[in-house]
């Protein structure tokens, strides 16, 4: 069962029976998630419950999501933080774990092209297209477009979030940003 007192991080009744419920009804899926990354059980159920605290941060914009959107979401904390413990075990030579595999250093000039993403969140039927080409995405590039643009985080917070160096954050927003105008060419 559900191992964190949901009335410590949630004061109002029905927000923590829906917390639980989507724990109950998610939670087997989200620690596949953490175990694919970890092979460890217990730091896997860990971070299902860290991404459920994270969830508790975010819980009026998640319940007026779509269920795609709130499921990704779930996943995808849940990833971020299986990464972080991931990365906490295994650091060498300045290399980070991502869903993919290892990665060096980025490059460091970096131009910011927030704007092309502004332009296309103009409406309900682009905001769609935008999500649905994210998540598509593959999720080095996806994770981060995804909390920039859709959690409204910094990339400076981003790279806390995943525990990455700020310019590895800078250069997958910028290819992650590149591989996202191919995808929306001629549709927006």
């Amino acid at each position: 069962m559900l191992l964190i007192n949901f009335a410590m991080v949630i004061e109002d009744q029905d927000d923590a029976r829906y917390v639980e419920a989507l724990y109950l009804r998610l939670g087997k899926k989200m620690f596949k998630v953490a175990n694919n990354i970890l092979n460890d059980e217990s730091e896997s159920w860990g971070c299902v419950h860290d991404a459920i605290i994270t969830l508790t941060d975010y819980l009026p914009a998640f319940k007026s999501w779509d269920e795609t959107h709130q499921i990704n979401f779930l996943y995808k904390c849940t990833r971020i933080h299986a990464c972080r413990e991931y990365n906490k075990k295994k650091k060498i030579n300045e290399m980070t774990f991502s869903i993919n595999g290892v990665e060096g250093r980025p490059e460091m000039d970096i131009v910011d092209e927030d704007a092309y993403v502004d332009k296309l969140v103009v409406n309900e039927e682009n905001i769609r297209r935008v999500r649905e080409a994210i998540q598509e995405m593959d999720d080095t590039y996806g994770d981060i477009l995804f909390f920039k643009y859709f959690m409204n985080m910094k990339n400076i917070d981003i790279a806390r979030e995943f525990e990455l160096n700020i310019n590895v954050v800078n250069t997958r927003i910028h290819r992650g940003l590149k591989i996202l105008k191919k995808q929306l060419e001629g549709l927006i």
